[in-house]
């Protein structure tokens, strides 16, 4: 199939539409309401739209034009969107208000948001004026936060996306069906996290670590170019203090059962790690309208401490648990305040403060990112 003419209209499925039309016409277009297109390909003198609906992982017609218009090659539609976006992050600032992928409301995709901190936080950012959407593993049990969404005076219905962090599959799927909205990414919270669970991941990997590190780190690599061709983002990422209790580090506790009795030395060695991917995301995105922030959010009175032995739980409320409410204000102040300049910082109330050196080790750093990058298939 060739790139089709001015004004010609090609029905690829039964909701795909696809136009080349002169940029002049792209002008009226952003100039009125009609903005319901995205924006695929683009050259000095014309743009190819697609029109209302979404790819389908069976369209060769439309592959063969995006190869013959971008050279790229046939791929998954998920990869496919991620490498447009990639392409097309160079144009988004070449005409006044242009986007290639348009919602009146930023976007936030938050984990784990069914209860405690997460629950608090799509709340405030919905009030905030958010389209907010969360990825979790229950529909069932976040439908009461969508609900609390639903009703607040002119907030943006949110959305729920199936996700389970302990697969990697999930994860891609999730990424997939996020790209599926047509929606743009502002801000994205990974805020989900297990404390005290013990075994595998589906893929392998110690619990806690696979669930709190690697599939965050996989949802926002894939996610990654979409933030880029968003404008000014944000990264978040929920980590702790107890990344402070990480004697060392010991690449081969990783890739087996947990071994602790408590599960504590897991559990910080997994908030090590997504303090460290933090720093290493900003470091590798100097220059760009992405920022990264990690933060201790207290010692939260939620559910995450549930999988934890019976008897440890007390000593929990020995050192002073907070409310939920208390809990989510460092996210929100990351998510909503924190300067561009402190990109790469861990905080805690609200405020940047010093990690263990562990924390502070930018060649673990380096490391971490790359096992994970291949622990991770990319």
């Amino acid at each position: 199939m060739a790139t089709p003419a001015y004004g010609q209209w090609e029905i690829l499925e039964q909701r795909v539409i696809c136009i080349r039309i002169p940029l002049a016409v792209e002008r009226m277009l952003l100039l009125g309401k009609e903005r319901n297109y995205n924006v695929f390909w683009r050259s000095d003198s014309a743009l190819l739209l697609v029109k209302a609906g979404r790819l389908s992982d069976t369209q060769n017609e439309f592959k063969r034009a995006l190869r013959e218009t971008m050279g790229i090659d046939s791929a998954p539609v998920s990869e496919l969107r991620l490498k447009i976006n990639q392409q097309l992050a160079p144009f988004k600032k070449g005409v006044s208000g242009m986007t290639n992928l348009y919602s009146p409301h930023p976007v936030a995709l938050i984990t784990g948001a069914n209860v405690g901190i997460g629950r608090v936080t799509a709340i405030a950012l919905a009030t905030s004026g958010y389209r907010v959407v969360i990825a979790g593993r229950s529909l069932e049990r976040t439908q009461a936060v969508l609900n609390e969404i639903q009703a607040l005076p002119d907030s943006v219905p949110a959305i729920f996306i199936p996700l389970n962090l302990a697969s990697l599959a999930s994860v891609r799927e999730c990424v997939r069906q996020f790209l599926d909205l047509n929606l743009p990414l502002h801000l994205l919270i990974n805020n989900a996290g297990v404390a005290g669970l013990r075994g595998l991941t589906e893929d392998g990997f110690e619990m806690m670590f696979g669930v709190n590190h690697l599939g965050h780190f996989l949802l926002t690599q894939l996610l990654e170019p979409l933030l880029h061709a968003s404008g000014q983002t944000r990264v978040i990422t929920v980590s702790s203090r107890a990344h402070k209790r990480t004697p060392g580090w010991d690449w081969t506790d990783l890739q087996r059962p947990t071994r602790s009795w408590t599960g504590i030395r897991e559990y910080a060695n997994s908030k090590l790690a997504n303090l460290l991917f933090s720093a290493e995301l900003a470091r590798r995105n100097q220059g760009t309208g992405l920022s990264c922030y990690s933060l201790h959010p207290g010692i939260v009175d939620t559910e995450i401490w549930r999988a934890l032995p019976s008897w440890a739980r007390p000593l929990l409320r020995l050192r002073g648990l907070i409310s939920a409410q208390e809990g989510a204000q460092t996210t929100l102040h990351c998510a909503l305040y924190a300067p561009h300049h402190e990109s790469g910082l861990y905080y805690s109330n609200s405020t940047p403060i010093q990690p263990a050196l562990l924390g502070q080790n930018a060649e673990l750093a380096s490391q971490l990112w790359a096992h994970s990058t291949h622990w991770a298939g990319l």
